[in-house]
């Protein structure tokens, strides 16, 4: 849902019935532009909030794959999204492990915690990769999630949920 639609629907009346989307026209006040990518993305970022560096470098790459980000604000005991990721609730996750208990953690958390539709993964190597993708078939039907994005080392490639149901 973009914002036009967003506004039509606060016009009629039924935002409210909308969830998470409702909030959306706030979380975006107060932000500004970090990055502009090199087709046609974005990376939006709160204007008074400190982001790490793995969150910034992970939103200008996405931004330059055409992606339009809006990183969120939150602290380590949040239980806030990371990013709105093309007009989507995103959980954005670094993985140094291969560990099958961690990468499940972190699917589990994105989509039933943070009811996050897309989940962004920055991974190293091809045994995470394996790994990650063995783990989702498991964990993606029933979890929120639409999409899973990897990034290793900045090469990027989308998993949508019907990937996983083959």
């Amino acid at each position: 849902m973009n914002l036009a639609m967003m506004e039509r629907a606060d016009e009629y009346g039924i935002i409210g019935e909308l969830g998470m989307l409702s909030y959306f026209p706030e979380l975006v006040k107060g932000y500004r532009n970090a990055h502009r990518g090199k087709s046609g993305g974005y990376l939006n970022i709160a204007r008074n909030w400190q982001y790490s560096n793995e969150e910034l470098i992970s939103g200008r790459n996405l931004a330059d794959h055409g992606y339009k980000i809006y990183l969120l604000p939150n602290g380590p005991a949040s239980k806030c999204p990371d990013m709105i990721i093309n007009d989507k609730v995103g959980e954005m996750k670094h993985l140094s492990s291969i560990r099958r208990g961690t990468i499940r953690h972190h699917i589990r958390y994105a989509g039933r915690e943070q009811m996050a539709q897309i989940l962004y993964l920055y991974i190293q190597n091809n045994k995470q990769k394996t790994r990650v993708l063995e783990i989702m078939k498991e964990e993606m039907p029933g979890a929120p999630l639409e999409m899973l994005i990897l990034n290793q080392r900045g090469i990027i490639k989308e998993y949508p949920k019907s990937y996983f149901q083959e």
